[in-house]
């Protein structure tokens, strides 16, 4: 059974594979699979490897998790919006889906994301200076 799987699966994959192939040129399809790697690799990875290595030199113990997470969750934020700003070919408008400026929303986000950040760093600051008891 684990090989009619196997070979079934590997036919599926062939077709698709087809597809792609025959759906896109195969340069444009060829970069769509080796660029994203090719990006991360050499824009995304290091950008936040960078912003890490500023976040422990540059900001205090008590604020590094929260300042950690809100750029962790902006980051994301601004990785899920990206195609909705760059659409070279925009889909036909579906009442209800495409129609929201998705800018504003990335800023109000990112706005409320880092509001977060601040009270929770208020917080942890004002908890490190009461003495334990």
């Amino acid at each position: 059974m684990r090989w009619v799987l196997g070979v079934v699966g590997l036919a599926v994959l062939g077709y698709g594979a087809l597809l792609a192939i025959d759906t896109k040129p195969v340069l444009e399809t060829g970069f769509w699979f080796v660029g994203g790697t090719i990006l991360h690799d050499v824009v995304l990875a290091p950008a936040v490897g960078v912003v890490g290595w500023l976040v422990v030199r540059v900001v205090p113990a008590v604020w590094r998790a929260p300042v950690a997470v809100g750029a962790a969750i902006t980051g994301v934020l601004a990785l899920l919006t990206l195609p909705e700003l760059v659409r070279r070919y925009p889909a036909p408008v579906n009442p209800g889906l495409h129609e929201r400026n998705y800018l504003l929303a990335l800023g109000i986000s990112v706005a409320v994301v880092w509001v977060l950040v601040v009270a929770v760093g208020v917080v942890r600051t004002a908890r490190a200076r009461v003495p334990a008891e």
